[in-house]
């Protein structure tokens, strides 16, 4: 019985080391399992079936790799079958179970797509190992991606990510990777697949390459045309598809990854009704203020969208070891507070600029389009044009490195004129956790302002608060508490950086309050932290984030605003907008002029206060699920709108969006 089992009966280099081999399986599995450990508080019901079955897996593994006979064709020929299918259902299990969560019509529109490519990659090797070894692999590997990007973000794997690499690998130092037993399951599974696939392989049409070539190019050609049809409003109909939902999660979960992302990669569509004789209407109907000729003092500008700053007090009351922002919250004159609605949750950044500096909203596109990738391709109007149209000089700065989700190529194309990034700074400036600090990027806003001639309007970017937060930066000692959540790292470390955010922006306002020139100051933030921080303060309040509840699931997009000056002026903005009104907001504030696409915002916001990628609220206060906008013609005439800017830039009716010379 053991002469079918590899084990060496003599001494010798090679046998030993096959022998050795055999167990590698195994050991990755254990070695999985046992770093995830100390991550399990308890293991029980159902994943404590998940634990034996990871070590059945690891003992089969090795069993297999040891067994030298070939196994029975039938076994061979079912492992092969099978391999694409289990793919697909160990993709999904990573964070849910797909026979509970999808229909079965969609099971099956997902098996096409998996089939198909197993069968292209069984035809182009000619070997079935190669094949299930890459059909298992990959969709595991990229589940695993997704996986993260959503613990890290709060949405998971998107088309436009990939355009993003460079960017996520800038800043994936600072988070923590941390496995679970449903991941170590699945690894351990795949493992056992591939073991499988290599101890079962079958060689085709041998001898036979052309005809071996062709059918792989048919597949192909299948598979690309599969891969259309689902992205067709016909597949989407047909099949149910969910591609409404603000919730891009569930999206995901109730259509399985492969069909979420196609269907997500649809992002040009034409609205209905669109036609340039509205936006001609709209374009006559909101004229562009002229330039004031008059000699007179124009303020300086300077908006600072802050990373990650937040008042997560807007999820439910809690209390601190000690305040957050007393600074910010004892200004009053000359002051404006109030809260903005952003389009972005945890990460994509960019986003949030882009509704600010053009007017436009996320809440149009596809959930989780980043905009600077997809869209910002040529020379557009924006803040910075409209600043450019008044004599000003246009900065755009960030503490980070400047092909950071392409600004150093979008930047130009919005109208700045100077850009200063991470290599403007000293070498020895000052960082927290990984990070240049708020203190440091505010300096450099000074002397930017101090060498400017021109009135200046800047738009700058701090990256202090970063993601992620675990509570174990060697430079930075958490100071602050929620009470109830001493002990959880995470927390104490985003709350402490609220806290060293309220402090630098005082050095900034404290500068600006002795210069001469008028100079108003926007500070706003970008999005809220991912769930780390944010999920221990809900349980702890007793409030939720429920996702068919948007009046909820909507208090995770909101961030507050302080628009401040150094001279006496009575601001008169509302509590609640969002980001796409900001400027316009700023703008009136200031005394400045409009562009006709502002005057039709101010207008716009009236009747909808907020329009974001969750929701729009009507001019009652309620809250409406986003999907919901086609039911209202002043949205839809928005989207044509937007649609004529981002999309038919041909046809882009420029004295809508730039001031009258």
């Amino acid at each position: 019985m053991f002469s079918k089992f590899a084990i060496p009966r003599r001494p010798g280099f090679k046998p030993i080391m096959r022998f050795v081999c055999c167990f590698i399986p195994a050991l990755l599995i254990e070695l999985a399992y046992c770093c995830t450990l100390p991550y399990v508080d308890v293991i029980e019901g159902g994943e404590r079936k998940l634990v034996l079955l990871l070590h059945a897996a690891a003992l089969l593994s090795t069993l297999l790799l040891l067994y030298r006979p070939r196994l029975p064709r039938v076994l061979r020929y079912l492992s092969i079958a099978a391999a694409p299918g289990i793919s697909f259902f160990l993709m999904e299990y990573i964070t849910h179970f797909a026979p509970r969560d999808i229909s079965i019509p969609i099971i099956i529109l997902n098996l096409v797509l998996y089939y198909l490519l197993g069968l292209f990659l069984l035809f182009l090797f000619g070997r079935s190992w190669a094949a299930v070894t890459l059909v298992t692999v990959f969709p595991v590997a990229v589940g695993l991606i997704s996986y993260y990007v959503l613990q890290f973000r709060g949405n998971p794997l998107l088309p436009w990510d990939i355009s993003s690499f460079a960017t996520a690998m800038g800043v994936v130092s600072n988070y923590t990777f941390l496995p679970t037993i449903r991941i170590d399951f699945v690894l351990a599974m795949a493992i056992f697949q591939v073991v499988l696939g290599i101890k079962c392989s079958e060689t085709l049409l041998r001898g036979k390459p052309f005809l071996r070539l062709s059918l792989s190019a048919a597949f192909c050609a299948l598979l690309a045309a599969a891969c259309f049809y689902v992205r067709s409003d016909h597949c989407i109909r047909s099949f149910s598809l969910d591609n409404t939902s603000s919730n891009v999660s569930l999206v995901y979960t109730r259509n399985g990854f492969m069909v979420a992302f196609l269907v997500s990669t649809n992002y040009s569509e034409e609205p209905e009704n669109y036609s340039l004789d509205m936006i001609d209407g709209f374009a006559s109907q909101y004229p562009s203020d002229p330039v004031s000729t008059e000699e007179e003092e124009r303020p300086n500008v300077i908006v600072i969208m802050n990373e990650s700053y937040s008042d997560l007090r807007v999820l439910g009351d809690y209390e601190t070891s000690e305040p957050l922002f007393p600074f910010i919250d004892s200004l009053e004159e000359n002051t404006a507070k109030g809260w903005a609605h952003v389009s972005v949750l945890g990460g994509n950044t960019p986003n949030s600029e882009f509704e600010f500096l053009t007017g436009l909203t996320m809440g149009f596109l596809p959930q989780g389009v980043i905009a600077y990738s997809q869209y910002i391709g040529t020379p557009v109007p924006s803040l910075a044009t409209q600043f450019n149209e008044l004599g000003y000089r246009t900065v755009g700065a960030h503490a980070f490195w400047g092909p950071s989700w392409n600004r150093d190529k979008v930047y130009p194309l919005l109208g700045f004129q100077d850009m200063y990034f991470k290599e403007a700074f000293p070498e020895d400036a000052e960082t927290l956790r990984l990070w240049i600090t708020d203190s440091e990027m505010y300096k450099l806003v000074e002397d930017i302002y101090e060498e400017s001639e021109q009135p200046l309007f800047l738009f700058g970017i701090t990256m202090m608060n970063h993601g992620g937060y675990h509570g174990t930066a060697g430079n930075f000692d958490p100071y602050v508490s929620v009470k109830g959540l001493e002990d959880n790292g995470s927390v104490s470390e985003y709350i402490t950086l609220m806290r060293e955010t309220d402090k630098d922006f005082q050095e900034l306002i404290e500068y600006f309050s002795q210069v001469d020139e008028k100079t108003v100051i926007l500070l706003f933030g970008d999005h809220q932290p991912n769930d780390d921080v944010a999920a221990p303060i809900m349980e702890l309040t007793g409030s939720s984030a429920a996702s068919e509840d948007v009046s909820q699931s909507s208090r995770r997009y909101i961030t507050p605003y302080v628009l401040w000056a150094n001279y006496d002026v009575d601001f008169d903005l509302p509590e609640d907008l969002s980001l796409n009104y900001l400027a316009a907001e700023l703008m009136k504030a200031c005394g400045l002029e409009l562009t006709g696409a502002q005057n039709y915002l101010l207008d716009l916001a009236e009747e909808y206060p907020v329009i974001s990628s969750q929701c729009y609220w009507d001019a009652q206060g309620n809250v409406h699920p986003i999907s919901d906008y086609t039911d209202e013609e002043g949205l839809t005439e928005y989207a044509c709108i937007q649609y004529n800017y981002l999309l038919d830039g041909r046809n882009r009716r420029e004295e809508f969006w730039s001031l009258e010379e």
